[in-house]
């Protein structure tokens, strides 16, 4: 139905092209600056028409606006052109074509639809959002930091991300593959996984050292996200590995010793927070602050929330 349509908006093209031509030609009616003015303004609406064809070939997605205007304005003009041709042949060719493309822009009105997604399409595009198979609160529970949907830690502190079952709404543990409830599978984000493998690419590349170690702690960072506590612990030694500066070290460890402090592995972080007061004397990144949080057996220290290293 659409192709035959397609076909005669070429035609309809070109003969708005050989029309212009012509008339500016016989110098009918028109003034040469103005006949010039018309053809380059015919010229541009045959080519909307030619160009318009693909899109009603294909019948392509979301291409119906442009469409109906492309033909709309044919429709317009070969009227104007039919009212000013007095060639015989030309006035009834273009009459011709202007009542087909008259017709057309009556099917494109009435077939809608056909430039719409179909209904499969559009339910596979809606079980792909509704697919998620957890469901995450959008703040941090310790540090209160805004949180994504599908990540399984907080990039700031470390702490485990509260998650619900998207299929039944039940708690899940961290690292579980199915639902135990309703036996719903449970994946990691491709997102998250994808951004991890250009992380730890560019971590991995051949730049100067403090370039590296500030691309070690994004991908720590993104470890984090997934769910993959030691693996951020380890890119973040990487970070401190690579830096000279003594503030940037320090604030590694203190970020490294919150995360341990939120996974439970208190002596850990009170020994490298010990490193990091003895390495810093102005204690920049707080971490005498941390470490007599974790003594006094207080609430995680707000250290995730110093000033992220350059």
């Amino acid at each position: 139905m659409l192709k035959p349509a397609a076909i005669w908006l070429v035609v309809g093209g070109i003969l708005t092209f050989v029309a212009s031509i012509w008339i500016f030609i016989g110098e009918s009616v028109f003034g040469t600056t103005l006949g010039t003015l018309i053809v380059l303004l015919l010229f541009l609406i045959g080519g909307l028409e030619i160009s318009s064809s693909k899109t009603v070939w294909r019948a392509e997605i979301g291409g119906w606006r442009g469409v109906m205007m492309a033909v709309g304005l044919s429709v317009l003009f070969r009227i104007i052109m039919v009212y000013l041709s007095k060639d015989f042949y030309l006035f009834w060719t273009g009459a011709a074509i202007g009542v087909g493309e008259f017709l057309i822009f009556l099917l494109l009105y009435a077939k809608r639809d056909l430039f719409l997604p179909s209904e499969e399409e559009r339910a596979a595009v809606m079980g792909k959002i509704e697919a998620s198979s957890v469901k995450t609160v959008a703040e941090c529970p310790s540090c209160h930091a805004i949180v994504e949907p599908d990540w399984e830690s907080c990039p700031d502190c470390g702490v485990s991300l509260p998650k619900l079952c998207a299929s039944c709404g039940e708690p899940l543990e961290r690292g579980v593959a199915k639902c135990p409830c309703c036996g719903a599978e449970v994946e990691k984000s491709a997102s998250v996984m994808k951004m991890i493998k250009v992380l730890r690419a560019s971590a991995e590349e051949d730049v100067p050292p403090e370039t590296k170690s500030s691309r070690y702690a994004r991908l720590a960072e993104g470890l984090l996200k997934s769910g993959e506590i030691q693996a951020a612990l380890d890119s973040y030694e990487k970070a401190i590995e690579n830096t000279g500066f003594a503030r940037k070290r320090c604030h590694f460890m203190v970020k490294m010793a919150t995360i341990l402090k939120n996974t439970g592995r208190t002596e850990e972080a009170v020994t490298l927070l010990d490193e990091a007061i003895a390495s810093d004397t102005e204690d920049y990144a707080g971490a005498a602050k941390l470490k007599n949080e974790i003594l006094s057996g207080g609430k995680p220290a707000d250290a995730c929330n110093v000033p992220q290293a350059a």
